[in-house]
């Protein structure tokens, strides 16, 4: 083979190791010479990348203390999506099923599991919700009528505090003892009117 011939021939074969070379890179892939001339595969590493002013940047550009403030500020704003997705929904409980038993974080809980199904089960799950909410407001007023007219009890109070609130701000029923049982006097009196309510089913 002449001189001529083999630098063509080295050139071709430098070509196709080029060509190859970029296929790998395509695939994720890198290719790492050794001493000897050898060549073996290996798979890249992955670039991780921040969010930073809505631009995605190479964790690698990035200075690590700055780094670590981007991510301990992505984790502090995560957790405050968290808790105010947590308060809408408590007060979604206290608002569409307040009169259902358990804590406003359990029932909005059960509200954010229905609205991710299909429609034709959302549909259905809130109505019967909402229904069996119904239900229980009214056997609490048939039950506790009794002791509603006593103007000591903690539910003739509650229903005085809910009327007042109603009168002053336009709310509906609901709405206003939804408000008026969130914290403070009216849950108390909430609770304790609850508990009139089962003493006077006994």
């Amino acid at each position: 083979m002449t001189p001529e011939e083999l630098e063509k021939k080295l050139g071709d074969l430098e070509s196709q190791v080029d060509q190859l070379t970029k296929q790998a890179e395509q695939h994720g892939l890198t290719v790492e010479k050794a001493d000897d001339g050898s060549v073996s595969l290996a798979k890249a590493k992955t670039e991780e990348y921040v969010t930073v002013g809505g631009e995605q940047i190479a964790k690698s550009q990035v200075p690590a203390g700055i780094l670590k403030a981007i991510e301990d500020q992505q984790t502090q704003l995560t957790k405050m999506q968290q808790e105010r997705e947590a308060e809408s929904l408590r007060k979604r409980a206290q608002s569409e099923v307040p009169n259902l038993a358990g804590s406003d974080d359990a029932k909005g809980s059960l509200l954010k599991a229905i609205d991710a199904m299909p429609d034709e089960h959302r549909d259905a799950l809130t109505k019967a919700l909402k229904a069996a909410d119904a239900a229980v407001s009214k056997q609490f007023e048939e039950v506790g009528k009794s002791v509603a007219d006593d103007e000591s009890s903690a539910t003739y109070q509650l229903e005085k505090k809910v009327e007042a609130r109603m009168e002053k701000n336009g709310e509906d029923y609901h709405t206003a003892y939804a408000e008026v049982t969130k914290a403070g006097e009216g849950k108390t009196l909430m609770q304790k009117s609850r508990a009139e309510t089962r003493g006077a089913a006994n």
